[in-house]
Formats: C-alpha cells, sequence, structure tokens
C-alpha cells in the first residue's frame, strides 16, 4: 500500500508537465479519456522501466554460464556407453532404470534397447 501511495505522489506531477506539454502541442485542452489515456501509458512504461530493471539485475546475478565447462564434461561422459548409465543416475535417473540394464534414452538398435 505504502509503494501505491509514494507512485501516485510521484506520477501525478510528471502527469501534469506531461498534460502542459501534450496541450501545448496539439494546441487543446485534454479531454478526461485523453487524460485516463495518458495516465494509463505512462504506468504501463513504469511498469515496464522496472521490470526491465528487474531483469538485467537477476542476469547480473546469475551463475549460469558458470556450468557450460561441466556441462561439457557430462555430455562427453554421456556420448561414452560404458559410463551412461552411472551418470544418469548421478544426474537424477531413477536408480531402478539403472538395475533394469539400460536406460530408456539409449537408441533403437542399440545392444541393449531399452525395456529389456
Amino acid at each position: 500500500m505504502r509503494d501505491v501511495v509514494r507512485q501516485a505522489t510521484t506520477i501525478f506531477p510528471l502527469l501534469r508537465r506531461l498534460e502542459t506539454l501534450v496541450e501545448a502541442e496539439g494546441a487543446r485542452p485534454l479531454t478526461n479519456p485523453d487524460r485516463d489515456a495518458l495516465e494509463s501509458g505512462i504506468r504501463r512504461a513504469i511498469l515496464v522501466y522496472k521490470g526491465a530493471n528487474s531483469a538485467t539485475e537477476l542476469a547480473s546475478r546469475s551463475t549460469l554460464h558458470e556450468i557450460a565447462e561441466p556441462l561439457d564434461r557430462v555430455v562427453s561422459l554421456l556420448e561414452d556407453e560404458a559410463n551412461r548409465d552411472a551418470v544418469l543416475a548421478a544426474l537424477g535417473a531413477p536408480e531402478w532404470l539403472a538395475i533394469r540394464g539400460r536406460f530408456s534414452v539409449d537408441r533403437p538398435g542399440s545392444r541393449f534397447p531399452a525395456g529389456t
């Protein structure tokens, strides 16, 4: 609620200045629907601006780029059939799939097809 009150006190001076500018450019006073449209547009612009700032902040704190090198290693381990079951189990695949002998990710025609 406090944010709503704070935003209302800061947006109204901005609206008044913009109304004055728009009226001067248009050479006519704004109607109530014009004022409503102007206010709505400003509020949307503020939300977009805040959203863009929030997304930028989240992206700057992200450490997802750090996974590239370990992920390359995992992919190479998965490409080696001898490692596949153990790696998939380590990544969280159900252990009962490893007990069955093959994970269902094996290609058709592989030595141990899924479900055997």
